[in-house]
């Protein structure tokens, strides 16, 4: 397990080792937000699940089975490479954060910029 930063920004979900406005802080991982949907909440652990469900074409059933997560790492040299997983499991400190990034996501696009420790 993980603990990253996480900010949302228009259609991007930014992940950065550490908070702030630092060389060090710059993001490391970046996903769309656009196709991602909040599909679990659980405000016990304070945690949220987020899958890709994209839009289906007009008269084609979309698949039972949810696409991958897609994240593009950016490496240190420049290039970047892309990862996918499953899902992606948010959990947040507080759950007024946890509201505020359900609440966020949910409204997609926002436009607003959410950030909290995760």
């Amino acid at each position: 397990q993980y603990h990253v930063w996480a900010s949302l920004c228009h259609i991007f979900l930014f992940f950065a080792a550490v908070p702030g406005t630092e060389v060090c802080s710059a993001p490391f991982c970046l996903t769309d937000v656009r196709d991602l949907r909040v599909t679990q909440v659980d405000p016990a652990a304070r945690t949220l699940t987020l899958r890709r469900v994209p839009p289906a074409p007009s008269g084609v059933m979309r698949s039972s089975r949810p696409d991958p997560v897609r994240f593009v790492m950016l490496l240190s040299d420049g290039r970047w490479q892309e990862v996918s997983r499953p899902e992606l499991n948010i959990q947040v400190n507080t759950e007024s954060e946890l509201q505020g990034w359900v609440a966020n996501l949910f409204h997609y696009p926002a436009g607003t910029r959410q950030e909290v420790a995760v």
